[in-house]
């Protein structure tokens, strides 16, 4: 039977759906290609997943369609086919990934992080998986755009409490996955999945992770890749920090602290430098003197009514309005950190 390319890329890709380069392989090997993706014909599987595909609205992106992400190419085992629920990704992209046992600062930081990107007009792509990758999808969400790769197939969104998110997702920016579109999440394909959000990120920022990690894996395969590589640090004493603070000492990553910092080294050219007095030119005279008595680490509210001396409600009122304005940031246990 004579198959155009494309379905081709579709039987072989359902016939080796979990090895890839044996499927390139065999796509160059036209002598052989025809026994390879005969039982795909026999079981009608080819029109099966292009009707399933229609009924869900999901794209069958193959390895020549235009709208296939150049950075996937640059793999040892790019996917014949990829499967995409949302638009094509298009201009700069960055990786933001982490532990699923993350803390709540390291919650926080990804989501003001990814924010800042969105913010920049870089989309942000991350797993989809519970604790960091959950936090970055919801920041970029709340400015920008994002992408979610996930590792089992898009008819089977995992973790079940991100299905409403990966809605979201689905409409603002894309869900990806290269396994057919029924394939059940399974433990081997999540390390897998993460070779494609680094090639498919023109950057990777670990948030929090211990040091074996399948976020770990991510950067190792970023810097695989050639490409630029961020860790955020964190406390010296926490297990889930190990991975950061080992890429950031053996010189694996850049030290970032802040979204603007990272934007400003994956992409100059997108940052739009807003100067820290902008910033705090709407500020009172109340608001601003409060605003001195803050260091440069976090500062509970017990010491903060000490050094100010104001009142409990005054301090309150003050505390609230800087946080709108976005000039502090607070953290569980009545803490508080200027951002700018």
């Amino acid at each position: 039977m004579q198959l155009v390319e494309q379905d081709a890329l579709l039987a072989l890709h359902l016939a080796f759906p979990f090895a890839p380069a044996k499927a390139h392989q065999l796509f160059m090997q036209r002598e052989l290609l025809d026994k390879a993706i005969a039982p795909i014909l026999e079981e009608s599987l080819l029109e099966k997943t292009r009707k399933a595909a229609a009924e869900l609205g999901i794209d069958i992106v193959d390895y020549l369609d235009p709208t296939y992400p150049e950075g996937l190419k640059k793999l040892p085992d790019p996917p014949l086919v990829l499967y995409r629920k949302g638009l094509p990704t298009k201009g700069p992209t960055a990786a933001i990934v982490g532990t699923r046992a993350c803390s709540i600062y390291g919650q926080s930081i990804a989501k003001h992080m990814a924010s800042t990107c969105a913010e920049q007009g870089i989309a942000v792509v991350s797993g989809l998986a519970r604790g960091i990758d959950t936090a970055a999808h919801v920041g970029a969400l709340e400015t920008g755009t994002t992408v979610a790769v996930i590792g089992s197939g898009l008819a089977h969104i995992y973790p079940k409490e991100n299905t409403h998110l990966a809605r979201q997702i689905s409409e603002k920016g894309a869900l990806y996955s290269e396994y057919p579109i029924w394939t059940p999440p399974d433990r081997f394909q999540f390390p897998r999945r993460n070779r494609l959000i680094a090639a498919m990120s023109d950057g990777s920022l670990l948030i929090e992770a211990p040091i074996k990690s399948g976020a770990m894996g991510t950067l190792e395969w970023a810097a695989k890749l050639g490409k630029l590589c961020f860790a955020l640090p964190g406390r010296a004493d926490a297990e889930t920090f190990r991975g950061n603070h080992f890429l950031i000492k053996e010189g694996k990553a850049k030290l970032v602290e802040n979204g603007a910092e990272m934007v400003s080294l994956l992409r100059p050219d997108l940052l739009q430098r807003t100067e820290k007095k902008d910033l705090k030119a709407n500020l009172s005279a109340a608001e601003h003197q409060l605003l001195l008595q803050f260091p440069n680490s976090e500062i509970s509210f017990d010491e903060l009514a000490a050094l100010s001396r104001l009142p409990i409600p005054a301090l309150n009122a003050l505390l609230v309005g800087l946080s709108i304005k976005k000039i502090i940031r607070e953290y569980p246990g009545k803490l508080f950190k200027k951002v700018v």
